[in-house]
């Protein structure tokens, strides 16, 4: 891993994610680039219902006003990771830039162009008005990304990453989202859950140790559980797992669709990132 693509909205409670993606960055000797939007839509809206006159000067105002607060609070922000970074001797390079748009779509083209390998988001917690009529900025990256996503819980305090769980679909793609994990997170002493949760009378625990023959050929150096979960609500099980094994970070792979369908299970990882306590690291199938 090269880069990690940091989106932030440069409020104080947004730091979790950036000191929780640093000893990550450390590790695999990856630079972090940060990036925040302007969005001014708003004051469009208001042009085009007010009209030109009298509206311009203001909206120039504003706009600029927005924007240079925007480059202040980039400007300290990246002062402050590379303060952190000095004092633990961590090195990784930070930059950063702000650009004027739609968040989601500046996020999604500076992906484009830097290709990074990792996303790192906030995650906020929303109600389910909210999910329902807005959803959030960091669903709609991990909707169309490229890169995997990880969503961060706001003021979530990071603590070493040693128990990993990877929620298991049963196909070809789950060896390689685990090697992608201990690409990741192969420095830390970690420990791999790799996990189905069954919510079938149909026995998968073949599916699974097929599964596992190919990851345990290819990484014997790690520690590796293979587990069959039988469950009747999926939420209650992937909750109980969690806290009985002490869970550190959540992992799951989705199918990038076009049209309405834009996950393989869109209830599942919906329903993880916006439930989640732990941070949430999302893969994406072709």
């Amino acid at each position: 891993m090269k880069l990690i693509l940091l989106p932030t909205d440069l409020k104080p409670e947004s730091d979790a994610v950036w000191q929780y993606v640093l000893p990550i960055a450390k590790a695999a000797q990856a630079n972090i680039h940060c990036i925040h939007a302007v969005d001014d839509l708003f004051v469009q809206e208001e042009r085009d219902h007010e009209g030109e006159e009298g509206v311009d000067k203001i909206t120039v105002d504003l706009i600029y006003k927005m924007r240079a607060d925007a480059d202040k609070g980039m400007a300290r922000l990246i002062e402050k990771i590379q303060e952190t970074c000095a004092a633990h001797q961590i090195p990784v390079q930070v930059t950063g830039q702000v650009e004027n748009g739609v968040a989601e779509d500046v996020i999604l083209q500076t992906a484009a162009v830097m290709q990074p390998q990792l996303i790192a988001m906030g995650a906020h917690d929303h109600s389910k008005l909210d999910r329902l009529i807005f959803g959030s900025i960091t669903q709609s990256v991990i909707r169309k990304a490229h890169a995997a996503v990880l969503a961060v819980p706001m003021q979530y305090t990071f603590k070493p990453i040693q128990e990993i769980l990877y929620m298991s679909d049963l196909d070809q793609e789950d060896a390689f989202a685990a090697g992608k994990l201990i690409n990741l997170f192969g420095d830390f002493p970690m420990h791999l859950h790799i996990t189905h949760f069954n919510l079938d009378d149909q026995p998968k625990d073949a599916a699974l140790y097929a599964i596992g023959d190919a990851v345990r050929t290819q990484y014997a150096q790690v520690p590796i559980t293979f587990e069959v979960i039988d469950a009747r609500i999926l939420r209650d099980a992937y909750k109980q797992y969690i806290d009985m094994k002490k869970i550190d970070l959540i992992a799951l792979t989705t199918r990038k669709h076009q049209g309405v369908s834009r996950f393989l299970h869109q209830s599942t990882a919906v329903d993880v990132l916006y439930h989640s306590k732990l941070p949430v690291l999302i893969f994406h199938k072709p």
